[in-house]
């Protein structure tokens, strides 16, 4: 995980289960359990049956967060 320490100011923490998708594009949004909530970038676990456990990287800007 990245080295740096930050607060969400939406409140967001690591083990939130969450969903993340586009603002402008696409609408499905990515469900999983929020591992990472840093200035720039947020960082989403997940589990597929094909590919096991992937960690999937968002850039803050231009993606919304709902916890589920």
């Amino acid at each position: 995980m990245p080295d740096e320490t930050f607060i969400d100011p939406n409140g967001f923490n690591a083990g939130d289960k969450v969903a993340i998708a586009a603002v402008d594009y696409g609408v499905e949004a990515v469900e999983g359990e929020l591992v990472f909530t840093g200035r720039e970038e947020l960082i989403l676990r997940r589990e597929d049956n094909r590919a096991g456990v992937v960690h999937v990287h968002f850039p803050r800007l231009g993606f919304r967060v709902e916890k589920r």
